[in-house]
């Protein structure tokens, strides 16, 4: 606990949490994103990507600790039962490494379906 009330005191000023709609504009994640756009120089703040590449299921790897078994096995059912979500078009973003970014519990649900089915996804460089 004493970790925590020390990040919030060195990022927030302050010891205690705030509520997420009380953080002002200049420190939320879409402000960083978007922060080429602010200062208008198209050349910082950029990434390559790839908005749609086909990689084999079983090449990627979790960047998180735990997925939800019951989460992924739904996304597997459903999508043995009539194809929702569509795990052959995953919408994970991976990095250029191969690890996934987002879409933990789509991959495991298309891993325990085929794991050497390739899927689409978004790759960030």
């Amino acid at each position: 606990m004493l970790k925590l009330k020390k990040l919030f005191e060195d990022v927030l000023g302050q010891t205690k949490p705030i509520k997420l709609s009380d953080i002002p504009n200049a420190q939320t994640a879409k402000s960083v994103w978007q922060a080429g756009r602010i200062d208008n120089d198209k050349k910082d703040d950029v990434a390559d990507t790839k908005a749609s590449t086909s990689v084999k299921v079983g090449s990627l790897s979790p960047m998180q600790k735990e997925v939800i078994p019951d989460k992924a096995l739904a996304f597997a059912l459903g999508y043995l039962r009539d194809g929702t979500p569509d795990l052959d078009d995953m919408e994970a973003i991976i990095s250029n490494d191969m690890y996934i970014m987002d879409g933990h519990h789509r991959w495991a649900a298309r891993t325990l379906i085929d794991p050497a089915a390739s899927v689409n996804v978004a790759a960030v460089d």
